[in-house]
């Protein structure tokens, strides 16, 4: 039977309603000490109730909650890798675009943020080291650079279009700079 009472009572209004009423049932037939914990419940019950229904009452839950969000932002580093990373992404992407290539390519990292989906990084060249001290160089005095600058004005995406064509992602994006092979696009 209380199952199909369960089902009757279909809004958690009318349920909170019913069990409100069942716990005072209980505390009228039960011993005092049942009673007294049965009233507290509902009362603590009502409490909680009351206090989330209160128009100011979420206002205060995010008050208190935003400047943690804030501090976990802030305290976050503001790019996942290091400069090391960086030089070989940009080798890996524009070693044979020249100095005017790579110094592209490292301010789109930069503006980036992150070396997620940056191919060079992982290019079978870098990985077995098969570069010249002279184009680790060029890319370290770019990246330095782009610390500066921004050639790219504004770029975050770059694509070798003479090799690979113009990809789906690039469509609707405005191209900021060309240089040699690679396009770059905001």
């Amino acid at each position: 039977m209380t199952n199909d009472t369960n089902k009757i009572l279909a809004t958690k209004k009318a349920w909170r309603t019913a069990e409100r009423r069942k716990g005072q049932r209980r505390a009228k037939d039960g011993t005092p000490e049942d009673r007294k914990t049965t009233a507290d419940a509902i009362r603590r019950g009502r409490e909680i109730e009351q206090d989330s229904m209160r128009p100011g009452f979420w206002k205060k839950i995010m008050k208190m909650f935003i400047p943690v969000i804030l501090i976990a932002i802030i305290a976050t580093p503001a790019h996942a890798y290091t400069d090391k990373q960086a030089i070989k992404a940009v080798i890996g992407e524009a070693e044979n675009q020249g100095y005017e290539g790579m110094l592209a390519v490292a301010c789109a990292i930069r503006k980036r943020g992150t070396l997620k989906g940056v191919y060079g990084l992982h290019a079978p060249r870098v990985k077995a080291h098969r570069y010249t001290a002279r184009i680790y160089s060029q890319a370290a005095r770019a990246w330095a650079e782009s610390a500066k600058m921004d050639i790219t004005h504004g770029a975050k995406f770059w694509e070798n279009t003479t090799a690979f064509g113009v990809p789906y992602w690039a469509h609707g994006m405005k191209v900021t700079l060309v240089i040699k092979d690679h396009k770059f696009f905001r």
